[in-house]
């Protein structure tokens, strides 16, 4: 029987960011304290992956109260103990329409049936935000309901953004709750001392998400290729599962496309570049794992956003906007921002989350399971 369950909405080998996330704090568990993970997914899968990097994968095919429950009823039949359940919630992976009352009504009866089950829920997303003509407007009070009936029903909180920390707290049931912000880790390996900027070659690094946004937007090709002319940058490197399928022929400086093997080899990349690039908010680059990739190997992030400055914390001295690029490129202290990133990072790294992770679970951890069942 495993010391953990994560319930993840789509686990594969496919990455995603929630992906990533849970299944290296499986890894980063295992390692440093023996605690054996088991994955619940609810996503279509091909039958031969039942299990990932050593893991466990259990797929319950459709994502209902019926079938969760169903697997709650078996964990009241067997075994000994109670075991501990991580819920990464991010609502859209759950429900087409990014509601899934279905898991807040399991999670309830489960917690009702099994006084003793732990749940550690971290909020990677929980509701969209849209115009008066979609869907996400309309749901919006629904996802915000949802969330909340999870908040009160978890026995610690995690999300991953300052922001989000406030809207948690705005529509939560119980504001007396404590709601840790951990901001996400980096999915790559951290490097025990990453070098400075000095003897690093001048090339930009993009990976994940953003690969796809730069292979279909053409403005944000004339923004980097702004950006390369004025930074001086003589190359850039794209990691990404597909990167040779489509080439960068509307880039004006020279692309190297490489597969991503592994964390090891792109940890390795990273410490011999000096940009990072990607596109995303600043209001929640804290919930960026790219982000945390690059400020963890210490190298300067370029964001680019439509917005000029955010308030989570992370301003622009932990990392280059277009904007600033664009102000002042030839004043920048690019080793300064580097040196910000990394010190933001280790106050939040992998290493202290995991022993974060660890806390929540240890206690009930081994608790014997009381006499109970489960109406399903």
């Amino acid at each position: 029987m495993p010391d953990v369950y994560h319930i993840v909405s789509e686990i594969g080998l496919k990455r995603n960011g929630t992906r990533d996330y849970a299944l290296r704090l499986a890894k980063g568990l295992k390692k440093k304290y023996q605690l054996n993970s088991c994955f619940l997914s609810f996503s279509p899968r091909p039958e031969e992956i039942d299990n990932l990097a050593g893991f466990n994968v259990i797929s319950l095919n459709k994502s209902d109260s019926k079938s969760l429950l169903n697997f709650f009823a078996e964990i009241v039949q067997t075994g000994d103990r109670v075991t501990p359940i991580i819920v990464h919630y991010s609502n859209y992976g759950y429900a087409k329409r990014g509601c899934p009352f279905w898991l807040a009504i399991s999670l309830k009866k489960a917690k009702t049936a099994l006084p003793n089950l732990r749940i550690i829920t971290v909020f990677h997303e929980f509701y969209a935000r849209g115009g008066i003509f979609q869907s996400a407007f309309w749901l919006k009070g629904f996802q915000a309901g949802i969330a909340a009936k999870i908040i009160s029903l978890s026995d610690e909180i995690v999300t991953t953004s300052q922001a989000y920390f406030r809207i948690l707290k705005k529509i939560s049931k119980c504001p007396w709750r404590e709601i840790n912000v951990l901001p996400v880790y980096s999915n790559i390996k951290e490097p025990p001392k990453p070098p400075t900027l000095i003897g690093r070659a001048n090339h930009i690094l993009i990976f994940g998400k953003s690969v796809e946004k730069l292979r279909k937007n053409n403005f944000l090709v004339v923004k980097v290729n702004q950006l390369c002319r004025l930074l001086k940058i003589s190359k850039i490197i794209v990691v990404s599962d597909s990167a040779k399928e489509n080439g960068f022929p509307f880039l004006t400086v020279p692309v190297e496309t490489k597969d991503f093997a592994d964390s090891d080899e792109l940890s390795q990349l990273l410490l011999t570049v000096r940009f990072g690039l990607l596109f995303y908010s600043l209001d929640n680059l804290d919930k960026s794992g790219v982000f945390a990739a690059y400020a963890a190997h210490r190298s300067v992030a370029i964001v680019i956003d439509k917005k000029k400055v955010s308030d989570n914390g992370l301003s622009e001295k932990r990392c280059l906007t277009f904007s600033e690029i664009l102000k002042n490129n030839k004043e920048l202290d690019l080793q300064a921002i580097a040196d910000e990133a990394y010190r933001w990072y280790l106050g939040h790294s992998f290493q202290i989350q995991i022993e974060i992770f660890f806390k929540f679970l240890r206690t009930p951890i081994w608790v014997k399971k009381v006499d109970s069942h489960i109406v399903v």
